[in-house]
């Protein structure tokens, strides 16, 4: 691509509103001091033509294709473009599976064997373009080249080549900063400061997607889901505590657990009473909350009988023998007298299932293995999850789910519960992915989904749980009419 055209693509970005440099407030609760926005490019259609025209001359004239197919939603008006220009046929990817009728995923005619080529408009992890890909790939489609509006060279690009999906891009975010220089649209210090803000932010994909793709290009099957209801596995599990939960969420209709991450008790007890009617569970940590004493587990206790929930101190246990028991049952929060469940990792083998076993009292607390995690970079394996398994199987009587970010078990006496779910879309092109409460539910195989910031930061709490609560137990009623 010539510098000419270059200039052309970052000057009509430029001048239809899509840079926009000040200081955002990311999903992440980050601030970024630049926001790449173009959408709002669907009211400029010149530029889209001039944008389409660009990749089928500079990106497209080699590759291989039989079927075009845009991430959603950004892209899609580029892909419709590229399609009607080429003459080719179309695929639409939905943001989430649709809930009446086909409940289709990908929209348009599939023909397994065939070549699909991603369009996005950028990229920054590559999550959303790899979300796509599996879904393309679920349908025996072949997908080895994406094409891209803008790279902000975040890591996406490596990301997506080491798992063999070829990435062409018309202009790099350092390119587009030099362009705009030249042109004195932007100072040389405010580009200076803004990439080193993006290059010292890299984004990564969730393991959990990059797992799924390597599971379908080895051939290997994802987990299936036995859609039983949660009257019909609360008769399977001799867990009493699981029991109960199973019993919360029939009654109350919900499957929600809200985690309140606050420092001030007086703060954590109104948001509880807030959304204590909504929840079935309530998610804390107990040692970042800084004037801890008796009254707040008095008060705590009181409210959980009122409302109706099961408390979680997400206290992450991971140490052995004596130590953990310790951790568990004494020091200044002496967790086993005020929590209905905790959990652990097994890093440290079966034996840390042992020793908080032997120290808890089975008719009032449960453990919850973390199987799977969400954090760019983490070092859980496969092997890891696959032992997490078997160690709860060995003890049923006392571990009663896992913390998951995809089903780890067909074991219907176990529960998965999902954190990372946001009503909003997952398409965040800086930093955090979320999944809606729908998508945790139907895609994922989550029971229960955790909310933090979404419902605790809100407005309005006692509402926002509410719609949470609504929209994940729907989610549920509809997998078991499907």
């Amino acid at each position: 691509m010539t510098n000419e055209f270059r200039k052309k693509l970052a000057l009509n970005l430029y001048n239809s509103g899509c840079i926009q440099f000040e200081t955002v407030t990311l999903k992440s609760g980050k601030l970024s001091p630049i926001y790449i926005d173009l959408r709002i490019l669907v009211s400029y259609p010149s530029v889209i033509e001039s944008v389409g025209d660009m990749m089928l001359k500079y990106l497209m004239k080699d590759l291989k294709y039989d079927v075009i197919c845009g991430v959603p939603f950004t892209a899609i008006p580029f892909a419709t473009y590229l399609s009607i220009i080429s003459k080719t046929p179309m695929l639409m990817k939905r943001s989430e599976t649709k809930s009446y009728g086909t409940k289709k995923m990908i929209e348009g005619k599939i023909v397994a064997g065939q070549r699909a080529l991603i369009v996005e408009d950028i990229i920054s992890s590559g999550g959303s373009i790899m979300e796509t890909v599996i879904c393309l790939k679920e349908k025996g489609l072949l997908v080895e080249d994406v094409v891209v509006v803008l790279d902000r060279e975040q890591g996406g690009y490596k990301s997506l080549e080491n798992l063999g999906i070829r990435v062409h891009s018309l202009i790099k975010i350092s390119e587009l900063f030099e362009i705009l220089k030249q042109e004195n649209l932007l100072e040389s210090n405010k580009s200076t400061e803004i990439l080193n803000w993006i290059h010292s932010t890299t984004a990564n994909i969730q393991d959990s997607v990059i797992q799924a793709y390597k599971r379908l290009c080895s051939g290997q099957k994802e987990t299936k889901r036995e859609v039983l209801s949660y009257e019909e596995r609360e008769k399977l599990t001799k867990n009493k505590i699981a029991k109960h939960l199973f019993k919360l969420i029939s009654e109350k209709k919900s499957n929600l657990c809200v985690a309140i991450d606050e420092s001030d008790k007086n703060v954590i007890l109104d948001i509880i009473d807030k959304v204590g009617p909504n929840s079935i569970m309530i998610k804390l940590h107990c040692d970042i909350i800084d004037n801890f004493d008796q009254e707040f587990i008095d008060k705590l206790k009181q409210l959980a009988v009122h409302h109706r929930f099961l408390v979680f101190e997400d206290r992450k246990f991971a140490d052995i023998g004596n130590t953990v028991k310790d951790q568990f049952t004494g020091g200044l929060y002496k967790i086993s007298s005020w929590a209905d469940v905790i959990n652990c990792f097994v890093i440290s083998g079966e034996g840390i299932i042992d020793s908080l076993k032997s120290s808890a009292d089975l008719e009032k607390n449960a453990c919850i293995i973390v199987a799977e995690l969400s954090s760019k970079g983490n070092l859980i394996t496969n092997a890891y999850t696959e032992f997490a398994v078997k160690f709860a199987e060995n003890h049923s009587n006392f571990v009663i789910g896992f913390i998951s970010q995809s089903r780890v078990t067909t074991d219907q006496r176990f529960i998965h519960f999902t954190p990372g779910v946001n009503l909003q879309d997952s398409n965040d092109k800086f930093d955090q992915s979320y999944i809606t409460p729908s998508q945790a539910i139907k895609d994922r195989g989550a029971d229960v989904i955790i909310v933090g910031r979404g419902i605790s930061k809100s407005k309005d709490p006692a509402k926002t749980s509410k719609i949470y609560k609504e929209e994940a137990f729907t989610a549920y009623k509809e997998l078991l009419i499907d």
